[in-house]
């Protein structure tokens, strides 16, 4: 597990995020993706990362543009509790978006 390598990849369901995701999957590299839109999309991210051998989970997005409220990051810590996301660390959980309050 210390070996282990994770990216978060926002926008990952198309375009760019979508090559990054597939090229660092290819790699080795587990992923998250997150998405504003397109969940369809992003389910197909995540099943390709699936097939080339590596864990990989889609999360949408909350509180964009706006201070968020607590249960905006309901999904995201569900996903983290979840049985078939052992492999999410969890070490560093960040949920400002970079905004500082």
């Amino acid at each position: 597990m210390a070996d282990q390598k994770i990216a978060l990849i926002t926008g990952g369901n198309r375009g760019l995020g979508r090559a990054t995701a597939l090229s660092l999957a290819a790699a080795g590299v587990d992923i998250i993706l997150t998405y504003r839109s397109g969940r369809a999309e992003a389910d197909t991210v995540a099943a390709s990362v699936s097939e080339l051998g590596r864990d990989a989970v889609a999360l949408g997005q909350a509180a964009l543009g706006r201070v968020g409220e607590p249960g905006d990051i309901g999904g995201a810590i569900a996903a983290l509790l979840s049985e078939g996301n052992h492999w999410m660390t969890a070490q560093r959980l960040e949920v400002s978006g970079g905004t500082l309050l």
